[in-house]
Order: structure tokens, then C-alpha cells, then sequence
């Protein structure tokens, strides 16, 4: 997390930084899908057959992770569930 970086020490990696831009616009993009930010967190937080049972946000620590849920939140977006 960001609390984790010392006063001293607040510049990120280039991954790191990658890392966080990705997420950033995939919370806004899981927002705009849902429309409503609780069931978006429940929906982040709720285990996933699509994922092997791991739950979207469990997948947000690679990149690969990013892209898997973004997919899946195209197909909700267009309403294809398979």
C-alpha cells in the first residue's frame, strides 16, 4: 500500500507505478459497469468461478490479474456471463 513508502522514499518503481495507474482505471471502470460502488466492492471481493474461485480483487497484484478482471467486466458490461 501507499503507507508503506517512508516520507523519504515516496517515488515508485516503474512497475509500481504501472501497477497503480492500471488499478485506478479499472476501480473506475468496475464503477462505471455497475453503477453503484457498494456492489462493485462486493462484487471485488466475492469469490469467482471465473477466477478458480479467487475472489476478482485477490488478482489486482499482477498486471496479468488486472487484465483477467477487466475482461470479465467487459463481458459484464455487455452482459455476456459464461
Amino acid at each position: 500500500t501507499l503507507q508503506r513508502y517512508k516520507e523519504d522514499n515516496r517515488i515508485f518503481d516503474r512497475d509500481s507505478t504501472e501497477k497503480v495507474i492500471l488499478i485506478n482505471r479499472l476501480l473506475l471502470f468496475g464503477h462505471d459497469v455497475f453503477e453503484d460502488k457498494n456492489k462493485f466492492e462486493i462484487w471485488l471481493s466475492t469469490p469467482n468461478l471465473m477466477f478458480n474461485s479467487k475472489s476478482p480483487r485477490q488478482l489486482l497484484d499482477t498486471t496479468t490479474g488486472i487484465q483477467l478482471v477487466e475482461e470479465e467486466l467487459r463481458r459484464i458490461e455487455y452482459g455476456v456471463f459464461a
